[in-house]
Formats: C-alpha cells, structure tokens, sequence
C-alpha cells in the first residue's frame, strides 16, 4: 500500500474528528482546572514565549530523528 492509500484510508475514517474534538475538551478543561499554573504550561506548550507553536518541533524532530 502505498502513502496515497494510506492518507485516504485515513481521510475516511470520520470518527477520529469527533474523537478529537472530545480530547481536545478534556485538555482544556484540564488546564482550565490548574489555574494559573494550567494557563502558563499552556502557554508554554503553545509557543506563546517563542512567538511560534511549539508543536511541530515536539512531533516532527523526533520523528525526523
């Protein structure tokens, strides 16, 4: 199978949106519980200090490695 079938295999499959929609809640929630301590991990987990989201470097450097 070749990357092509793979990423429309993975197109198709609708339930993963609302699965994400429902983690993303729980994120939000968890750092909305934490207070002041959740919004500064959150920012520092968005990139806010950096100016930039921090996300790409935290999947793409280790799968790149």
């Amino acid at each position: 199978m070749d990357a092509e079938a793979v990423a429309d295999l993975v197109d198709r499959q609708e339930w993963t949106g609302s699965l994400a929609d429902a983690v993303a809640a729980l994120v939000h929630q968890a750092y909305a519980a934490a207070g002041a301590t959740g919004k500064r991990v959150e920012d520092i987990l968005h990139g806010v200090w950096l100016g930039h989201p921090l996300y790409p470097v935290l999947t793409d450097l280790p799968l790149g490695a």
